[in-house]
């Protein structure tokens, strides 16, 4: 599947900077990207990059397309796009903002940019909903996408991050050793992580 994926994202790399420029220059920029090291060698380890530049790309690519040519299913392929990609790097639920920004930039049409700022985050929040309501259920907490945040807040601002799960012996947060479910572990990372920064 990693390879369907690198296809796919060369593809929509191809297609996007065609749009923004030319043919030269997405043959160009295809190219770089297909014989780039990172992209060959990672062929071969599942990773959840795989799935989520294509959706990027594609997302992106449908944001530019509606601003070439105006037209709402774009908008909304881009929301899905962005509300899938969201699970995998959650910055993606920002990106009907940066509609919003290029259609001021651009356009200077604050009015349809607004919309489509609401619809992009409409769809990308119906991705969201589930995955809160299934937290709330599990944890008591509607967290929107990962509690993995506290866990790498943690691990990343520990004292000693190659030994991420420190005893307290030798200095682990109290907390965050002691948490009992998920939530807890994320939210005592978070806590403990901002103490530490």
């Amino acid at each position: 599947s990693q390879v369907v994926f690198g296809v796919l994202s060369f593809w929509f790399l191809f297609l996007l900077t065609k749009s923004l420029m030319n043919q030269t220059a997405a043959l160009i920029a295809a190219f770089i990207f297909a014989i780039n090291p990172t992209a060959v060698f990672s062929t071969k380890i599942a990773m959840d990059e795989h799935l989520f530049i294509p959706l990027w790309l594609a997302g992106i690519l449908l944001l530019v397309l509606d601003l070439q040519k105006p037209k709402v299913p774009k908008v909304l392929l881009a929301g899905l796009c962005f509300g899938l990609g969201a699970h995998l790097r959650t910055h993606s639920f920002a990106m009907g903002f940066v509609a919003f920004a290029a259609w001021v930039m651009v356009r200077k049409d604050w009015k349809r940019g607004f919309l489509r700022l609401l619809l992009i985050q409409m769809v990308a929040f119906t991705f969201a909903v589930p995955w809160a309501i299934r937290n709330y259920v599990k944890m008591g907490s509607p967290i929107f996408y990962s509690t993995a945040l506290g866990l790498a807040m943690y691990w990343a601002n520990n004292e000693n991050p190659l030994n991420v799960n420190y005893p307290l012996e030798q200095g682990g947060d109290p907390a965050f050793i002691l948490a009992r479910s998920e939530a807890e572990r994320h939210e005592a990372g978070k806590r403990a992580a901002l103490r530490w920064i």
